[in-house]
């Protein structure tokens, strides 16, 4: 890995924060393009191999990992749903009916989040890694994490830390982004149901 790697990540990023769409398929493109296929255009020049940035799938071990994340958050995503602000702003798609779920939580809710967790758990995380240590590393990066989540319920940004340090480790120590990658998709699609059905109920 190089330092220029880190120089990258964090323009990448600053541009990311800088230009917001209004429009969800515009601020998914934009997201593909900065935090994807911009990190895997660079890796591809300079010779980083997929692998070292987390591109490994262990896909037994991550799903294990997944799964006792997923049970020890539920009862942390069951209260939050309760809280209005979560219910006026999630989901930010219609769900009533099955084929608008299987789409938007499917797939278009799994870009959203590999974009994410490629760019934090991979190619940023892994970078900082080289250069500061692994423990610095998931520090700084669960630091900046925070600002992709300024805007939206403020329980979300505290809980945004601590996500960010749980998912550096699992990442750092599976050598791998699956873990946090299949928590953040299952456990956001669980959310999305939960504060959907909150919402309706007196």
């Amino acid at each position: 890995m190089k330092k220029s790697s880190i120089f990258l990540a964090l323009g990448l990023l600053s541009v990311d924060f800088a230009i917001k769409f209004h429009i969800l398929w515009l601020e998914v493109l934009k997201d593909i393009v900065l935090l994807t296929l911009l990190p895997l255009g660079y890796m591809h020049f300079v010779g980083i191999k997929k692998e070292n940035v987390g591109l490994k799938f262990n896909s037994k071990e991550s799903l294990k990992y997944s799964i006792g994340l997923i049970i020890l958050a539920s009862p942390i995503m069951v209260y939050a749903s309760t809280f209005k602000s979560f219910q006026l702003y999630y989901p930010y798609w219609d769900i009533s009916s099955i084929e608008n779920f299987i789409f938007y939580e499917g797939i278009v809710l799994f870009a959203i989040i590999f974009n994410v967790e490629f760019f934090f758990r991979g190619f940023l995380l892994f970078s900082l890694e080289k250069e500061i240590g692994g423990k610095m590393a998931i520090l700084l990066h669960s630091i900046l994490y925070v600002f992709i989540h300024l805007g939206k319920p403020w329980p979300e940004i505290p809980y945004s830390f601590f996500a960010g340090l749980v998912f550096g480790y699992l990442a750092l120590k599976t050598r791998s982004i699956l873990p946090s990658t299949l928590t953040h998709w299952i456990g956001a699609s669980i959310f999305d149901i939960l504060v959907y059905y909150a919402y309706l109920l007196p």
